[in-house]
This record gives structure tokens, C-alpha cells and sequence, in this order.
């Protein structure tokens, strides 16, 4: 048994469209048995966040057997290093607050499981990807960068951007991003029946 841990309800729905669209398309036996194996921070990336839930996936590697667990978030504005960091130090703290083995190296690398000693007696294996373009962002710039379609109507947002900063007011490009994906899939993607 596998366990994924995500960053949000929406890379939670990704992942699962995406794994519906391989298992159909490609005829992959089985990813993930199903999808209560996929487990979100439910309201983004923090600390304490990241360390709870990596405390109930170790607690399921022990009851229920989970071989791997994989951790994807996003890299937005860090570097790899710190994002690594944050990974390790989220798993030292989890296996110290469940009493578990806290001496572990961690995971070294990205895209790379690290055995991961819990006990005498269980081991795990943990590996990490941080979603970015070119060393920056997270999933919506993926997705961004990935459209297949015309995206008028969320391209005209740029100007709405332009005219937010000739006001004095700015948005974050991370805000930015994840408001032209919703208006690129309501507008530029979904039928007038969908839409509703």
C-alpha cells in the first residue's frame, strides 16, 4: 500500500483526474488502489501542517502496512535545498512526536525514495517532487504553461492586472495564477451547461 500526501484540495482533485485519465488511457493496472490514499493538507502548505499528517501516515505505516509514501508540493518561491528542508524537519519531528526512530538521515534528493528506518523492525520508504516551472511556482504554473486550448478570456486578465497596478494595488503572481486557471477552465474550457 502506497500513501500520497499533497498540498491542497485542488492537487488532491488533480492528482485523482490524473490517475483516472493513466489507468484509462494507458491501462496501468493499479497507481493507487484508491483515492482515501491520497492525503491533503486540506488548507495549504505549513509546518505544523505537514508534520500532522506525516504522523498519520506513519501511524498507517505500521497498522495498515504502507510501503511508500510520496509527498508532492509545490516549490512556489524556494529552492529545492529549503523545500528538502522543510521535508526533513516535518519527518524528524513526526517520528519524535510518535516516538518513533528520529535519527534518520531523511530524503537526500528529490525524485529519489529514501529508506526510512521507524522502528527496529519497520522501514518505509519516502520520497518527495516539488511541482514548479523552470525552479519556480507551483501547480497552477504547471497547468498554465500546459493548456491545450485558447485561453482569451483568461489571457484578458492581464489587463485586468495592468490596471490593478496603474491603481497602486498589486497581485502576487501565485494569486494571479490560480485565478486565470479558474477563469481559463470556467471560461475558455467549459460548455454554457457546465458552466452553471
Amino acid at each position: 500500500m502506497n500513501k500520497l500526501i499533497v498540498e491542497s484540495k485542488n492537487d488532491k482533485a488533480f492528482v485523482e483526474a490524473l490517475v483516472r485519465h493513466v489507468n484509462t488511457n494507458a491501462k496501468v493496472d493499479e497507481i493507487l488502489s484508491n483515492f482515501e490514499e491520497i492525503k491533503d493538507l486540506e488548507v495549504g502548505l505549513s509546518e505544523m501542517r505537514l508534520t500532522q499528517k506525516m504522523e498519520d501516515v506513519l501511524d498507517e505505516v505500521r497498522k495498515k502496512g504502507v510501503n511508500k509514501i510520496g509527498i508532492l508540493i509545490d516549490l512556489d518561491n524556494k529552492t529545492f535545498q529549503e523545500r528538502l528542508d522543510l521535508v526533513n524537519d516535518c519527518l524528524k519531528k513526526s517520528l519524535k512526536n510518535k516516538n518513533f526512530n528520529e535519527n534518520t538521515e531523511g530524503v537526500k534528493s528529490v525524485n529519489t525514495f529514501a529508506q526510512i528506518k521507524i522502528d527496529e523492525v519497520t522501514n518505509v520508504e519516502i520520497a518527495c517532487y516539488f511541482t514548479n516551472v523552470d525552479g519556480q511556482g507551483e501547480l497552477e504554473t504547471v497547468l498554465k504553461r500546459i493548456k491545450n486550448k485558447d485561453s482569451v478570456y483568461a489571457d484578458c486578465l492581464e489587463k485586468w492586472r495592468l490596471c490593478l497596478e496603474q491603481n497602486g494595488k498589486n497581485i502576487s503572481e501565485k494569486d494571479f495564477d490560480k485565478f486565470w486557471i479558474s477563469n481559463y477552465i470556467r471560461f475558455d474550457t467549459c460548455s454554457n451547461k457546465e458552466k452553471g
